[in-house]
């Protein structure tokens, strides 16, 4: 058996996750943070009282789902780095390779000892992996969130496009990705019909409709000089907002990346794609937020 497919290995890394998050947040915070995990649930098609809660209620109040060192060892050792299974138990990475030094040389984690763990949610499997993989995965450069640019409609415009992009790559589901984003709407009293209008036109948000020579262009200066204006650098932006390697916006692509903030020509290319005169901008701005709170919540 593959370690990482190992069910009570996944629980494990799901509690390890949950309680690195909840050890830094305040009651509100941290209530926003499993209010979105549980949105995951109910866009799957699970009840409204989903177990989902119960799961993280149960991983919060036990010590680790009454885990073993050697189990909580073998999870950090099959899905964390050293130095971020360290942060995520609450150590230094020095006391973290002191304090398990025996089981973090030893090479126990094998298919005997694999089949003999058993989970606490057997019938949640799925679910699990499903949450884990959303709360690694989903992640990328916040930056300065009072920037000189934050409340200017394409602000929200391109910030709503970063989060859609980032759901679009992890879900591969235009269904579900509509449902969750209805479900997030629903739970968190945002305007629904405002966030649908905005799914509805991602692509002219994207400047790809209508078809124009210069759209891309302007688009990625936009894009660009939004993040230069959050404090981003320009290869986080190449590799964790486009998808690209880190050398990406290095090669070719001067027309694009130089800094024009501030300038005649930013202001004359940096402008609203959509209507905005029937739109909530306080829904907006809330569906903005809760996901960029979920992103800075949650990194080790």
């Amino acid at each position: 058996m593959n370690a990482k497919e190992n069910a009570r290995l996944n629980e494990l890394r799901l509690v390890i996750n949950l309680v690195d998050v909840d050890r830094k947040l305040d009651g509100l915070a941290f209530k926003n943070y499993v209010s979105l995990l549980c949105c995951l649930a109910l866009a799957i098609g699970r009840e409204p009282n989903n177990h989902l809660y119960e799961i993280i209620k149960t991983a919060l109040s036990t010590n680790y789902l009454g885990a073993s060192d050697k189990e909580i060892i073998a999870t950090c050792k099959t899905f964390f780095k050293p130095t971020v299974a360290a942060k995520k138990l609450g150590y230094t990475y020095p006391y973290y390779t002191t304090k398990y030094a025996d089981l973090l040389s030893r090479d126990y984690v094998k298919e005997e000892w694999l089949n003999d763990l058993k989970p606490l949610f057997p019938d949640d499997v799925d679910l699990i992996k499903f949450v884990n993989s959303f709360i690694e995965g989903f992640n990328f450069p916040v930056g300065i969130r009072n920037s000189s640019i934050e409340n200017d409609l394409r602000t929200y415009e391109l910030e709503f496009w970063i989060i859609y992009t980032k759901l679009n790559s992890i879900f591969q589901n235009d269904v579900f990705l509509h449902n969750f984003i209805k479900v997030v709407c629903n739970t968190f009293g945002i305007d629904y019909d405002t966030i649908n209008y905005l799914e509805s036109n991602i692509y002219r948000i994207s400047r790809s409709y209508p078809v124009l020579k210069y759209n891309k262009q302007y688009f990625l200066q936009e894009l660009i000089n939004m993040c230069y204006a959050k404090g981003i650098k320009r290869g986080t932006i190449g590799k964790d907002i486009l998808g690209q390697d880190t050398h990406y916006l290095y090669n070719n692509k001067r027309a694009v990346t130089e800094n024009i903030l501030g300038t005649e020509v930013f202001d004359c290319i940096y402008v609203p794609t959509l209507t905005w005169n029937s739109l909530d901008k306080i829904s907006v701005n809330r569906f903005i937020s809760i996901f960029y709170d979920f992103v800075e919540n949650g990194n080790s």
